[in-house]
């Protein structure tokens, strides 16, 4: 571990385990509680390290800079495990000052936005358990009765433990609606198909 001069290694991972204390709690989502968030917290503290100046110390410490990072990392990790709040509304043409569209009276029949929509559900329903109190709208899939819902949910959750390594990388970006290769995107694809016909054939 990296040592800031001037600081022993006490103080350093004291300052790291203070920083950790007041995040932890605040942010835990889905399948990431406080222990696993301490584990990732502490590997973003000792990344950081390198870059704190000690001679800048009166104006940051060290607990501060680290709180300060790590927070940032935490918000960038629950960004890309759980929701990206960057809806295409942003960009649109249609789009006024106020965010309303100029377009469509119901946001979901436009195809941009129920596309990001369908993408952030998808990546929220592999970590996150649904709370039917939460749900606002109904998408055409969600018009489904609720069994059949629940065996969606499973089975995404299904898939997405059996993914092969050399896949979640690319998978985890499909879902996302980044754009692949079509070799990767259809291997992708391949694998999806696979692990759900193991499914049927059992």
């Amino acid at each position: 571990m990296y040592l800031p001069d001037g600081l022993s290694e006490d103080e350093v991972l004291a300052a790291i385990n203070k920083a950790l204390d007041s995040l932890v709690s605040h942010f835990r989502f889905g399948y990431y509680d406080e222990d696993d968030l301490r584990q990732e917290g502490f590997i973003f503290a000792c990344e950081a390290l390198p870059r704190f100046d000690p001679d800048n110390e009166r104006k940051c410490s060290l607990e501060n800079f680290l709180r300060i990072h790590v927070r940032n990392r935490f918000l960038n990790l629950r960004r890309d495990k759980l929701h990206r709040n960057s809806p295409p509304c942003l960009n649109c043409c249609f789009s006024t000052n106020n965010q309303e569209c100029a377009e469509f009276s119901d946001k979901h029949e436009c195809p941009k936005w129920s596309g990001w929509y369908g993408r952030n559900q998808a990546k929220r329903s592999l970590v996150e358990s649904c709370d039917a109190s939460k749900v606002t709208h109904v998408t055409p899939i969600e018009e489904l009765d609720v069994c059949a819902r629940l065996s969606r949910a499973e089975l995404l959750q299904h898939v997405s433990e059996s993914i092969p390594l050399a896949l979640r990388a690319d998978y985890c970006r499909f879902l996302d609606g980044a754009r692949l290769s079509k070799p990767r995107r259809e291997a992708v694809i391949e694998a999806v198909r696979e692990i759900v016909g193991e499914l049927t054939d059992e």
